[in-house]
């Protein structure tokens, strides 16, 4: 019943259903652990380009566009200093 209401067929149903998390749900909860650890060493004043940076150093592949989705889908942004 429920696969003709989603119009899918059952085994496409049953697949998705007993799978677990995808690999890249997976990866990105592992990068935004280590984004707010590095965002909370820096006492919340880098942004995506350091964070970046500082994980590559780390030996981690990730792009700057990535850190800055990450951060803008939990709400985080860097504070500015003054001069």
């Amino acid at each position: 019943k429920m696969c003709s209401v989603l119009k899918v067929s059952r085994s496409s149903y049953y697949r998705w259903f007993s799978g677990g998390p995808s690999n890249r749900s997976i990866e990105n909860s592992l990068f935004t652990d280590l984004i707010k650890e590095v965002f909370d060493l820096s006492s919340q004043t880098y942004g995506s380009p350091r964070i970046a940076e500082q994980l590559k150093r780390k030996g981690y592949k990730i792009s700057k566009r990535k850190v800055a989705k990450l951060m803008l889908l939990n709400g985080w942004r860097s504070k500015l200093k003054k001069r």
